[in-house]
């Protein structure tokens, strides 16, 4: 799994804790879920674009890696516990056989044999760092975001 959290976690704990004592917790929960996923999106978004836009040599057989990268790109939302955040991630279970790719990709360069061939290995290059500087480039939005939310719930518990 390829991930980059978005938020600190106290204020999400904190205000997980507060809601347990409300008269419709599961509303409110469901409410701050959906916004904080929804605030994350635009990250999301930004990851798969960067999938997408990995370089390609002219005439390789595509394998899918970039598309498969993209459908693989989610918002996990925590509101709860240690793990308390919102993060982008790339789940290695929707990536199938391919699952150990986002993460070398991402380091740059990754040594594998040629198809058909396990004589014969080649090392493949890929952008650096394109998922870090996706969601790096998304950072301060989405926290921006995450804080409304979280303000918004705390104003309509205190009310």
């Amino acid at each position: 799994m390829l991930q980059m959290g978005m938020t600190g976690a106290d204020d999400l704990r904190a205000l997980s804790k507060r809601i347990r004592t409300v008269t419709n917790p599961k509303q409110v929960r469901k409410d701050l879920t959906k916004g904080l996923r929804e605030g994350a999106k635009p990250a999301a978004a930004r990851v798969k674009a960067a999938a997408l836009a990995l370089p390609d040599t002219p005439g390789n057989k595509s394998t899918g890696l970039r598309r498969k990268m993209a459908r693989a790109t989610s918002v996990q939302v925590r509101t709860g516990g240690n793990q308390a955040g919102v993060a982008v991630r790339l789940s290695r279970a929707r990536m199938g056989d391919q699952a150990a790719l986002p993460k070398v990709t991402n380091k740059g360069s990754w040594r594998h044999p040629v198809f058909g061939d396990r004589n014969t290995w080649v090392v493949q290059a890929s952008r650096r760092g394109w998922f870090d500087e996706a969601n790096r480039q998304s950072a301060k939005d989405v926290r921006a975001s995450v804080k409304k939310v979280i303000d918004d719930i705390e104003k309509r518990l205190s009310h």
